[in-house]
């Protein structure tokens, strides 16, 4: 298809050379024989012998001249559409299902621009699938383990190799609760993508400081059976924000601090009003995190103790859809940590003053 476009640009480029030469080399052949014959007195025969002369002349810097442009204009026109080619042959082999290698270009032109563009979507679409794949591998990965749990227990049950009881029944009850979890977090995680198409998704004014003592309520209970005391300590302040999205975040960094609290002291729940964000931190002992783990604990269906995780009924999703949710809101999650006292904390914007 390029190298198409390139011959009916090089035959539109000829012709019309061709056209402006001849043109020209008539004006110029008719304007010089005019001159010669009426301000010279040459004699018939010397000035026939111009006009041949000067014919051939023309007739030869014309051609030269038809043949130098159209050889510079196809090989200028071919440089310049090699990276269409390229592109062509890529766009192909990226139709036919396989990723191919990104294009090299020195150009900052338009058709610069193009590939530069195009290279950055082929690392994007190339990007997405291994976090595609990798997310199927993890789902596949994670279901394995607890529906071979239930199905081994059934079968045993159906013939009569285990008998039933109550201990037997709970633990497939509590299997069968993590997929259940698992399933509704990742529709939650599918509800948030589809949230951030939305131009404007729900949002509302929300007192930050209730939203903390109501999170904390949540987990009365468990605190109070698990002897962990939590300090508050938040400055005031409103937010324009999606109020079960953000206590969604709350509740999950809650129920992480608890869940992996190891050591003593209190879980301290504190919020500062900075000059143009709010900072919200939830901090605690708990088990170690190593550097490497520190770097991709927000990553979907990360887990630092895959065994320890299955134990306590983590999916490794808590982490991923608060940062999903905080990345809506156009602020940030982070985690400070010396290995075994982490700070998870997020930032929002603070609603603009009219």
């Amino acid at each position: 298809m390029a190298t198409q476009l390139l011959w009916r640009l090089t035959i539109t480029n000829i012709i019309i050379i061709s056209l402006f030469i001849l043109l020209s080399g008539v004006a110029v052949y008719q304007s010089a024989c005019f001159l010669v014959d009426r301000i010279t007195d040459v004699g018939t025969a010397r000035q026939l012998s111009f006009n041949s002369t000067l014919f051939q002349y023309l007739w030869i810097s014309s051609f030269i001249a038809i043949v130098a442009g159209s050889l510079m204009h196809y090989f200028m026109m071919k440089r310049m559409m090699k990276p269409i080619t390229e592109l062509t042959r890529s766009m192909k082999s990226l139709k036919d299902g396989s990723y191919p290698a990104v294009l090299e270009t020195n150009s900052k032109d338009e058709i610069g621009q193009l590939v530069e563009h195009y290279n950055e979507l082929i690392i994007l679409l190339r990007e997405n699938e291994q976090t595609r794949n990798k997310m199927l591998t993890d789902m596949a990965h994670e279901l394995r383990t607890p529906l071979s749990n239930i199905n081994g227990y059934l079968e045993g049950l159906s013939k009569g190799v285990i008998e039933g009881s109550p201990e037997l029944y709970r633990s497939l009850h509590l299997e069968a609760k993590r997929i259940t979890n698992m399933m509704q977090q990742l529709h939650q995680v599918k509800e948030w993508d589809s949230l951030g198409e939305q131009p404007y998704p729900k949002r509302e004014m929300v007192d930050i400081k209730e939203l903390a003592a109501n999170g904390v309520n949540l987990f009365e209970w468990e605190l109070s059976n698990q002897q962990i005391d939590v300090v508050c300590q938040l400055d005031d302040g409103w937010l324009f924000i999606h109020r079960e999205g953000i206590q969604q975040v709350l509740t999950n960094l809650l129920q992480n601090a608890i869940q992996y609290y190891q050591g003593k002291g209190a879980i301290e729940i504190t919020g500062e009003r900075l000059e143009s964000e709010y900072r919200l931190a939830v901090s605690g002992p708990g088990s170690f995190i190593s550097e490497e783990n520190q770097s991709a604990i927000f990553e979907r269906f990360y887990r630092i103790e895959a065994s320890r995780s299955r134990e306590t009924g983590g999916s490794g999703l808590g982490l991923a859809i608060s940062k999903e949710i905080i990345d809506q809101h156009k602020g940030t999650l982070q985690l400070a940590t010396d290995g075994f006292y982490h700070t998870f904390y997020f930032t929002l914007p603070l609603p603009k003053r009219i």
